[in-house]
Order: C-alpha cells, then structure tokens, then sequence
C-alpha cells in the first residue's frame, strides 16, 4: 500500500480541491443515510479535511486512520482537536462494532488485499453500520496485467502521480459481499479527473478507468 512521502502528500493536499468534484456524489449517500450522532471514521484520511467536515455535520464522533505518517502529521496539525491514526486498512487498531459509518475516498485501489481490508471494515462497523467509498477500477481484455501497479494522474495542471492497482469492478462487488456487507446502491461512472499515464506500458490494455462508489450496509 502507498505510504506518501512528505512532498507527495503535501503537493495532493494543495491540489485535492482541483479534483474534489467526484465529492458530490459521495455526500448525496452521506446525506441520504445521515451522520448526526454518528461515530464516522474516515479510512484513509488523507489530511483529516472529511473526519472535520463529519463533526460539522453533527457526528457523534470522528477520527482518521492513513499508512501514510506524513498524511497524518498533515492532519493533526490542521485538526487538532480530532484522533488521527497511523495504521494500515488491512488491520486497524479498533475493536469489534466500533463505528456507524466507515467512509473511504479513493483508498481501497492501494490495498494489496482487499478481502482483509473489506473483512477489517466489517468487522468494526456496527450491526446495521454503513461503509460509503469510492475507487478506481478499470476495464481490459488483457487479465494479466490486473493487480500490477498502474500510474495515474490527478488532475490535468501540474498532476500528482499516484499508483493504483488494477483491478475489475466484479473483483470489489464478490469481496465486499463475501465480506458481509450488502451492497444498497452502487454508480459506476467514468472519472474525470485522473488519467492512466501515456507512457505506462499497458496503456493500450486499458480500455476505461473508471470511479466505483458503493454504498453498503452491515
């Protein structure tokens, strides 16, 4: 999983508003099953900007986790007064039915083993908890090249170069449901603001890359 360096998450930090568009959607689910008095964790928290909106919105309780030690140093010193975590979407630190709502924005396309990070994410979600993310998936006839590392850009000015694994849709929608979560609304939809880059050697392979937003319940 990708652990950003101190200049990388700091250059995704001062884009992340260039390619936030994809929010939208995200916040219409978290809308439509609400965060009031909620205990909200935001997997993969990045700079903590989510975990501090959650609060706004009147959770109960929010925190963070990110592998990334420089996304976390990021994070408490912009929000001080919310727990962040170093940790790792494959173990967390929290115990059984610790949360209401498990959030993930563009997380879940690092992991190596997404049956352990969707099993972690049941495990610590409450009987009747939501999970809400979205990710990267892509479409190719070329099998061999899935869970390689792809390089994709964020963003058209200036991108930030990131690596995904690749992935099929149908490979996330069996894990999460033999993980334990039921999948309530799920929207596939291209992404506009990342981009496989031209120069990756499988380009050609890669038919679409694409957002997967899942709304899931335990």
């Amino acid at each position: 999983m990708n652990k950003y360096s101190k200049e990388l998450a700091s250059k995704y930090t001062q884009g992340r508003d260039k390619y936030s568009g994809t929010d939208a959607k995200l916040f219409e689910l978290i809308q439509q099953v609400g965060v009031k008095d909620k205990d909200v964790l935001d997997l993969g928290c990045g700079d903590g900007r989510y975990a501090a909106k959650f609060l706004e919105m009147g959770a109960k309780s929010a925190e963070g986790i990110d592998i990334s030690p420089a996304m976390i140093e990021l994070a408490q010193e912009r929000h001080g007064n919310i727990e962040f975590t170093i940790g790792d979407c494959e173990n967390m630190p929290y115990k059984d039915e610790s949360f209401d709502m498990i959030f993930s924005n563009f997380v879940l396309h690092y992991c190596e083993d997404i049956q352990k990070a969707f099993s972690e994410i049941t495990r610590t979600l409450k009987k009747g908890g939501y999970f809400i993310g979205i990710f990267n998936s892509i479409e190719t006839d070329n099998h061999n090249i899935l869970h390689k590392q792809m390089p994709v850009l964020l963003g058209e000015d200036d991108p930030v170069t990131v690596h995904n694994l690749m992935r099929l849709d149908g490979e996330y929608q069996d894990t999460i449901k033999s993980s334990g979560l039921n999948i309530v609304e799920f929207i596939d939809e291209p992404n506009s603001y990342a981009f496989v880059d031209p120069n990756f050697e499988y380009y050609s392979d890669i038919k679409k890359l694409k957002n997967m937003i899942f709304l899931c319940r335990k």
